[in-house]
């Protein structure tokens, strides 16, 4: 499991994601799964960025309570004692309290397909 964090016109957010996984190493590209239905979807799609960080053990409650939530309607930095940080090149936060952070933005919105990933 990883935090995602991302934003979009002052608004920030923080998702667990479970689906995730590297489809190349150069350039680096990492395949996300993200619902529309969730919350986290637009402001990376409309930001164009997203910080994915690798939380210790210690937070998985933290991660576990952020994975059952929406940023919609609670602001999950503060619910949870995160403490955002500024990116180094981007504007979604990086969380203070994770041991690894990776910044990302969307390479293209065309369909997985072209990177030959089956289901």
């Amino acid at each position: 499991m990883v935090l995602v964090s991302s934003a979009w016109k002052g608004n920030a957010n923080i998702m667990t994601l479970g689906w995730h996984m590297v489809l190349d190493v150069s350039p680096s590209l990492v395949a996300c799964c993200i619902s529309r239905a969730n919350h986290s979807f637009e402001l990376i799609r409309r930001g164009r960025q997203c910080v994915i960080k690798v939380p210790t053990t210690e937070l998985l409650n933290e991660v576990i309570g952020i994975g059952n939530c929406s940023g919609a309607q609670l602001d999950k930095f503060k619910a949870f004692g995160f403490t955002p940080a500024p990116a180094i090149k981007g504007r979604a936060p990086l969380i203070q309290e994770c041991q690894a952070i990776f910044e990302f933005c969307p390479a293209d919105g065309r369909p997985i397909a072209k990177h030959d990933l089956f289901s």
